[in-house]
């Protein structure tokens, strides 16, 4: 089997009737992928949707073994690629104990995660999760997190503690592929 890229050069000589003539060919060539890329971004353009949501304001996790919402985002039906990241942080001393995450749909987690936390001051976490899905009717997929220890300085960040306000440390993200 020949390379693609030699099938399509020989092709497009036979199309354009350039052979021998490779000034020309070259520019016919370059203008035909141009083309070629432009179509392509049309149709990731038309068959790409994108949604974001992030966390507005930080959140303690109090009561212990409760899951406190986050952001959300509701999706159509579609083959979804979900992305969701969430922060975590001690703003004092606080009680050790494991801080969970997850992205859920109202009856199904479709990921988690989870860590440690140790108690000490100024600890900070990074979580991330992602996951395919095909969705089929209208769906509300939730980034949640809960604590075992439950304690009011145990928080999830809508900012990246070191990095100032501009930087979104909690969010959910999902991307549709198809129409």
């Amino acid at each position: 089997m020949e390379p693609i890229s030699t099938f399509r050069n020989e092709r497009f000589d036979k199309l354009a009737g350039t052979r021998g003539r490779e000034d020309q060919r070259a520019v016919l060539l370059s203008e035909f992928e141009a083309l070629a890329n432009a179509e392509v971004m049309t149709v990731l353009q038309r068959e790409l949707v994108a949604k974001s949501v992030e966390l507005t304001a930080d959140f303690a996790l109090t009561v212990t073994n409760q899951w406190y919402d986050g952001p959300f985002v509701a999706l159509g039906a579609g083959i979804w690629l979900v992305l969701a990241q969430i922060q975590h942080r001690n703003d004092a001393a606080s009680t050790a104990g494991q801080v969970a995450a997850r992205v859920w749909d109202g009856l199904t987690p479709h990921a988690a995660c989870e860590f440690t936390n140790d108690a000490i001051y100024g600890r900070s976490m990074q979580m991330s999760m992602s996951f395919c899905v095909t969705v089929r009717a209208p769906t509300v997929f939730t980034l949640q997190a809960r604590s075992s220890a439950g304690d009011p300085n145990s928080k999830i960040k809508a900012t990246a503690p070191a990095a100032g306000t501009d930087l979104v440390a909690t969010r959910i993200t999902a991307m549709r592929f198809g129409g």
